[in-house]
């Protein structure tokens, strides 16, 4: 069985299919997006990335970075209807690179003149700085100092861990995958969480397979790996 991931969640989703086959489970054979998304190299079209990242091969399950992702994957016409489930929440933070030279304490310092701020452009976190900034009322503060677009998390991240921004709209999960990583949580009336869904594809080798293993990333032994991984909230199934 061959499982697709966007590649933030590679990490829990590979645990996760290493106990179920040790359980018994069938085998599972997870892929994430290719190096390409680690440069920002994905093609820089909007809702593009994991979509052709999926359209690539036959997967019999595949696993998007949120709900609008999903969305773009169901537009194609190769999910099976209702198998789409969420597997848990992931929270928005802010990052910084490791030691905060830039001194970045609060969402506002974001909005500073001379800020240098990265955002993505496509899948996961496409969009999530203007839900932010728009509760926060700074957009076009904010808005003034982003001097980075790039495609995708990874490509975000890559931009932090260089020092090339000072600070990005990410995932709180990012501090536990990049030692070069700081994460700033924002204020609980500005937090956002954004859902790792998943669903099983038209035309797979094993769409049995494909759909007691969604079960098993659903169920709180599955939940055990995301929260592991910085995931915050679990699909209703396991809580």
């Amino acid at each position: 069985m061959r499982v697709f991931s966007t590649r933030g969640a590679v990490g829990p989703v590979a645990a996760a299919a290493r106990a179920w086959s040790d359980g018994g489970g069938r085998a599972v054979e997870v892929a994430g997006c290719d190096a390409n998304c680690l440069h920002g190299d994905c093609d820089g079209q909007p809702t593009r990335g994991f979509v052709r990242e999926v359209g690539k091969a036959r997967y019999d399950l595949a696993i998007a970075g949120s709900e609008a992702d999903l969305d773009d994957l169901e537009s194609t016409g190769v999910c099976v209807p209702g198998t789409r489930r969420s597997l848990g929440l992931r929270e928005v933070a802010l990052l910084i690179p490791r030691g905060n030279p830039a001194g970045i304490g609060a969402l506002e310092d974001l909005a500073v003149e001379g800020r240098r701020v990265g955002i993505s452009t496509m899948d996961c976190l496409r969009g999530v700085w203007e839900d932010v900034c728009g509760r926060a009322g700074i957009i076009d503060e904010v808005g003034r100092n982003i001097t980075a677009r790039v495609a995708g998390c990874m490509a975000l991240e890559g931009r932090i861990v260089r020092g090339e921004i000072d600070a990005a709209f990410g995932w709180l999960t990012s501090a536990r995958q990049h030692s070069r990583i700081e994460v700033l949580r924002l204020p609980e009336a500005l937090r956002t969480l954004r859902s790792t869904p998943a669903v099983v594809i038209k035309g797979g080798i094993d769409p049995d397979g494909a759909r007691e293993f969604a079960d098993h990333l659903a169920s709180p032994d599955g939940w055990a790996h995301f929260s592991a991984a910085g995931w915050t909230l679990p699909p209703s199934g396991a809580r």
